[in-house]
C-alpha cells in the first residue's frame, strides 16, 4: 500500500475550531488572486482538451507552448515531442503574465474555469508528502493571508492530488504511445489531431 498524503508545514485546525489569527481554511475567499497573476500554471494536453471542450474553444484558446524539456516536473506536465524539439504546456496568458481565465469580481480574483482547472491550480500552494516524497506546488508567500488545513481540506488535497496524478498517467500513456506511432513529422498541429482521437 502506498504511504498516505499529507499536507505539511501548514497549522492544522481540529475539528469544530476556528483558524489561528492570521491564517484562514479558505484564504482564497477574499483574496485579488496575486498566484493567477504572476505565475505560470502548467498542465497536461489531457487538462487543456478537457478545459477546450467544455468552453467550445481550440486548444490554442486554452494553452501556450513552453519550448524545451528543462521545464518538465514529474508532477506537473509531461514533455512532449516534436520534430522541431519538445514543449510543455502553460494556461494561456494575457498582458505577458495573468491567466487568461483570471477574472477580477470587485477587488477578488476568480477562476472562470474553477471547476476545471489543472491539478497544478487545484493543488496550489498546499505542500504535501507521501511517505519521503514531497512536493510544492507553489508558494503561499504571494498570499495575503495563511493558510491552515483540518481533515476536510487535507480529504481534498488527497481527491485532487488522486484526479492529478490520473491526467498525468494518461498524458505519460499518450506521449509514449505518440513516440511509437508517429515516427515523423510530429507536429503540434498533428499531435493535438492524434490525441483528440486516442
Amino acid at each position: 500500500m502506498p504511504p498516505r498524503l499529507h499536507v505539511i508545514n501548514l497549522p492544522r485546525v481540529p475539528a469544530g475550531e476556528g483558524a489561528p489569527a492570521g491564517y484562514s481554511l479558505a484564504p482564497c475567499a477574499n483574496c485579488a488572486a496575486p498566484c493567477c497573476a504572476t505565475l505560470r500554471a502548467r498542465l497536461t494536453t489531457v487538462e487543456a482538451q478537457r478545459i477546450a471542450s467544455a468552453l467550445s474553444v481550440p486548444l490554442d484558446d486554452v494553452v501556450t507552448r513552453v519550448p524545451g524539456a528543462g521545464h518538465h516536473h514529474p508532477w506537473f506536465t509531461v514533455p512532449i515531442p516534436l520534430a522541431d524539439g519538445p514543449v510543455t504546456l502553460a494556461l494561456r496568458q494575457r498582458d505577458g503574465s495573468r491567466c487568461a481565465f483570471l477574472h477580477e469580481v470587485g477587488a477578488r480574483g476568480r477562476c472562470a474555469i474553477h471547476a476545471l482547472r489543472p491539478g497544478v491550480c487545484r493543488i496550489y500552494p498546499y505542500p504535501v508528502r507521501e511517505g519521503t516524497l514531497r512536493t510544492d506546488v507553489g508558494s503561499a508567500e504571494l498570499c495575503p493571508i495563511g493558510w491552515a488545513v483540518d481533515d476536510a481540506a487535507e480529504r481534498a488535497v488527497r481527491r485532487d492530488m488522486a484526479a492529478w496524478r490520473a491526467d498525468i498517467a494518461r498524458e505519460e500513456q499518450h506521449v509514449a504511445r505518440w513516440a511509437r506511432q508517429v515516427p515523423r513529422r510530429r507536429t503540434w498541429e498533428r499531435w493535438t489531431a492524434w490525441v483528440s482521437g486516442a
